[in-house]
């Protein structure tokens, strides 16, 4: 899975302190989005679509085939 690319970012953290929380989201086969602390991911990582990858990633179109609208309100709808 590649890096993510951090959409949105809390405050900074206080002085001397290495903690940092931001929102990661990748965008591939599937949408994946989750909470970042300290550069890990931290709680549970949402994907969209739900359904399992078929076994040939070349019969998967399920975000091929969605409008660009759709496809950024399901972003929006995980993060």
């Amino acid at each position: 899975m590649s890096t993510p690319t951090v959409l949105a970012q809390g405050p900074p953290s206080p002085a001397g302190s290495a903690a940092g929380v931001a929102i990661g989201v990748i965008l591939n086969q599937r949408i994946y989005a989750g909470v970042l602390e300290n550069g890990k991911l931290s709680g549970e990582l949402t994907v969209f679509p739900a359904t399992p990858l078929p076994e040939d990633a070349d019969d998967d179109m399920s975000l091929v085939e969605m409008h660009t609208e759709a496809i950024v309100e399901a972003i929006c709808d995980s993060v």
